[in-house]
């Protein structure tokens, strides 16, 4: 069993998940924490259907940057859905730095 756990003041959902015990001990051989990488790739999947933004994948998965998050993005094989109104947030952001 695998559970991806938040406590209750991060405001996060537990989701609890069955796989058979050699199925989990093969996944994760490799080392890396296997409740964290299936974390990564829900993640990931939901940013490349347009559900998550670029800022809650970051803050999900409690990256530093957002250079960090399109890192994660790119080594998750996810193009950056950069549309039209991240493009205006950006923009006025800039405006904004230039003027102080």
């Amino acid at each position: 069993m695998i559970k991806l756990t938040g406590s209750d003041s991060d405001n996060f959902m537990q989701i609890t998940v069955d796989i058979p015990d050699e199925i989990a001990q093969r996944l994760g051989q490799t080392g890396d924490n296997l409740a964290h990488k299936l974390l990564e790739m829900v993640i990931a999947d939901a940013y490349r259907a347009g559900i998550l933004s670029t800022a809650e994948v970051g803050r999900i998965l409690q990256l530093p940057s957002r250079l960090e998050t399109h890192a994660f993005l790119k080594r998750m094989g996810v193009y950056l859905n950069y549309d039209e109104t991240e493009l205006e947030r950006d923009l006025q952001t800039l405006k904004e730095l230039r003027a102080k």
